[in-house]
């Protein structure tokens, strides 16, 4: 291949985009590099696109492929053969700097979106095809024998037939608003979800509602079904999935775990972290009973696994002897393998919160609350100072009655309540009783504390009752199957990630297996081993990007 002027040609790959149109002048003989004066150029980006309109074979050359006459051509030559109105590959950089140049901003067209191609594509759609061929022989709309058989679309687009156009071969759908009169392209079906995307996906669509993106095809698009098209798609979408979901509206109902004695089980936490004291504390491990409500709070300098486990046997099993579980969040400190083997040795139960549910553990959690608002009042000068207050407070929490049992965790452990400061300053005399000697005090003590927990047993059935009562009132019942794809929502803070920016529900993800009404096992990839999750962070998954190994596997555990 050669040519009069050494200019190098640029090619450009098929099915890429095209922009704007302008007009080119010379021969396009076979083995010349400039198109003729019958070809037409089209401009708008890299790469870019010449159209012929005569039957011919051209030769296309790689960039920095071609030479001028008596140069060895270093680079492979392509043959491609043309047909009519066809995309030819040849333009040189020099005149494509200058047209791009000249020509920007006139008109812009994708790949496949030319009017052969939408012509094309109508003809060969099933229901528009007929109706195409009749308005453009200008005949009268076809009998009803013809399109009886068809589907609803082509009945919806039959009666329509009055304002049904043809315009360069491309059929249109007069549409006259209240502002003005439109021209709605009739879609082919294999085009439907093309236009939906570019409506929808891209930037500049900007994953937009129902309502929204469908107003915005109409202005230009029209075909039979297309709300219901534009519904599905944005069902299906993942990233507007996301942008929906919310916690609130996905709670599940409450579960309920009663207990009847105490120390049959014990909750722990980490409350912290605070000001750092002059006795170099920094955290409060918390310790309550389920049954008793009866709390202990010690100050810790650090919230390593043994330290943690030095207050708890210390503090708690040498008072109260050995529960028999023992119920923590999924702490690393708890979550350790010294407590692990603590739990061992001494034969407690050792349970655990799914993640991030501080909810699982509210006993707790409330009363973190209550201790801090009572820290607060007496060290808000000196905050460094709340160790020194730690005791006092807790001393008293435990002589105020429990809204749930309806008695102080001081009765309901001791059979009694302690007496304040003021009380005994002022010397109130002591309730009387009918026993005198040991035996008789023994045998009271424990007809008390047995008649304070019977009813306290009664109280805590009320107060389950009536609080699953009012928790349920905006929740929604979810059932779960193994083999069942779901999102996951994970509001985990990344290090340089913006949260605000960043989707809390990630996904999809697959269940492996139902522990319960509340909990699920939870499989994020291939390699990776389930984890235990409660149904309020799941949500049940409808979008169409499943991945692979979830196809494969999902029938494993159905």
């Amino acid at each position: 291949m050669s040519s009069n002027t050494p200019e190098t040609a640029d090619i450009v790959e098929l099915g890429s985009y095209t922009g704007d149109v302008g007009l080119g002048t010379g021969a396009a003989d076979k083995g010349e590099s400039r198109p003729g004066a019958d070809q037409e150029y089209i401009f708008g980006g890299e790469p870019d696109t010449v159209f012929s309109n005569t039957m011919e074979t051209v030769d296309i050359v790689e960039p920095g492929s071609y030479t001028g006459d008596g140069l060895e051509i270093n680079s492979t030559v392509v043959r491609a053969e043309t047909r009519q109105d066809s995309r030819l590959r040849v333009l040189t950089r020099k005149q494509n700097q200058s047209k791009r140049c000249d020509e920007i901003g006139k008109s812009f067209e994708l790949l496949g979106w030319d009017n052969l191609d939408i012509s094309t594509d109508q003809n060969a759609d099933v229901d528009i095809g007929i109706l195409k061929v009749a308005k453009q022989d200008k005949t009268e709309r076809p009998c009803w024998n013809r399109v009886s058989a068809g589907s609803s679309n082509l009945k919806c687009l039959w009666r329509q037939w009055d304002r049904l156009e043809v315009k360069d071969e491309v059929l249109y759908r007069k549409f006259t608003g209240t502002e003005e009169t439109i021209f709605q392209l009739i879609v082919p079906t294999n085009k439907q979800t093309e236009v939906i995307h570019f409506h929808h996906d891209i930037p500049s669509a900007g994953h937009l509602g129902v309502k929204k993106t469908l107003a915005r095809i109409q202005q230009a698009f029209y075909w039979p079904g297309m709300s219901e098209a534009v519904k599905s798609y944005c069902k299906k979408c993942d990233n507007c999935i996301v942008k929906t979901l919310s916690r609130e509206s996905n709670k599940a109902p409450l579960g309920k775990y009663m207990v009847g004695e105490p120390m049959e089980r014990v909750m722990l936490d980490i409350l912290g972290p605070l000001p750092t004291t002059r006795n170099n504390n920094k955290y409060i491990l918390v310790i309550s009973d389920w049954f008793t409500k009866w709390t202990e709070s010690i100050a810790l300098p650090d919230m390593e696994a043994r330290t943690v486990a030095e207050a708890f046997i210390n503090t708690f099993v040498c008072r109260f002897g050995v529960p028999l579980q023992i119920y923590t969040d999924q702490g690393r400190n708890f979550e350790s393998k010294l407590i692990a083997d603590l739990c061992t040795l001494l034969e407690i139960e050792k349970t655990r919160a799914t993640p991030m549910r501080p909810q699982a553990n509210g006993q707790v959690e409330r009363f973190n609350r209550t201790l801090i608002s009572m820290l607060r009042s007496y060290c808000k000068d000196q905050q460094n100072s709340w160790d020194e207050y730690l005791q006092q407070a807790m001393m008293a929490y435990r002589s105020s009655v429990q809204s749930s049992s309806k008695f102080s965790p001081n009765k309901m452990v001791f059979g009694r309540d302690i007496k304040l400061p003021l009380q005994a300053a002022v010397g109130i005399p002591a309730p009387e009783t009918d026993v005198r000697d040991l035996d008789g005090y023994v045998q009271c003590l424990k007809s008390k504390l047995r008649e304070v927990h019977n009813l306290a047993r009664e109280n805590l059935k009320t107060a389950a009752v009536y609080q699953k009562k009012r928790y349920d009132s905006n929740c929604k019942r979810k059932t779960y199957k193994p083999g069942q794809v779901v999102w996951l929502h994970d509001p985990a803070r990344k290090p340089g990630i913006c949260s605000k920016l960043q989707n809390k529900w990630k996904g999809p993800f697959l269940i492996t297996k139902i522990l319960d009404d509340l909990v699920c096992l939870v499989k994020q990839t291939s390699k990776s081993k389930p984890k235990a999750y409660h149904v309020d962070r799941l949500y049940p998954y409808s979008g169409n990007r499943i991945p692979s190994w979830i196809l494969k596997n999902r029938t494993l555990y159905m």
